[in-house]
């Protein structure tokens, strides 16, 4: 290191003839970090758990009742459109998770995720929300980590924000309590009296048929 900020410092001479020391001393440390920039201009971006802020599902439906971010869900087209959440209005964007996550900025851009809105990424599951995240943050996107992804969300709240009851509690209205009493799996999430039934997913539908 030392040698090659003498190199530096003999660069500032012979180009600065008649300067003071101190004048070339301060030529010196402007080269240097000229060269230290442009070494971080060149290397890959890497993003880490640094780049990575977290909300829990709690947190989050504050931020999504207030409109001050929106729900990025990373799950598959499929899965989208059998389920996502419905309120606020258009609170939710789909962005599948590519196979690739180092090109997942360079899709957000192409489905025409905004920069300018902050954004509360959920994958399926939780397992790969951190790596999205970081990538999406180091590209510039204001994002947050939501903690269990898309599962752990709907593990506390339903599509339309509704707390979801402890699971085998019954509900008092006819069919509804038919079709959300009984817990078949974890298919059903036990809904509370006046919860509209299209807050089930199309999936549940079919299994209490």
């Amino acid at each position: 290191a030392k040698m090659v900020e003498g190199r530096t410092a003999r660069a500032a001479t012979a180009a600065s003839p008649g300067r003071t020391p101190r004048a070339l001393g301060l030529e010196a440390r402007r080269l240097r970090s000229q060269s230290r920039i442009a070494r971080r201009a060149s290397a890959p971006l890497r993003a880490t758990s640094e780049d990575v802020e977290w909300v829990d599902p709690e947190q989050g439906l504050v931020l999504l009742n207030r409109q001050v971010y929106k729900f990025l869900d990373l799950r598959s087209e499929q899965e989208y459109e059998d389920e996502k959440l419905t309120r606020p209005a258009r609170c939710s964007m789909n962005l599948p998770f590519p196979e690739n996550p180092a090109t997942l900025p360079q899709a957000a851009a192409a489905a025409g995720v905004s920069k300018g809105t902050a954004w509360m990424v959920a994958d399926a599951d939780g397992s790969r929300v951190e790596e999205a995240t970081a990538a999406l943050s180091q590209a510039g996107f204001e994002v947050l980590a939501v903690k269990g992804g898309y599962q752990g969300w709907r593990a506390c709240w339903t599509t339309s924000g509704r707390k979801v009851p402890p699971k085998g509690r019954w509900v008092a209205s006819g069919r509804e309590a038919l079709k959300s009493g009984l817990n078949v799996g974890d298919a059903a999430a036990s809904y509370e009296e006046r919860l509209n039934v299209e807050d089930l997913s199309k999936q549940e539908f079919k299994d209490y048929k």
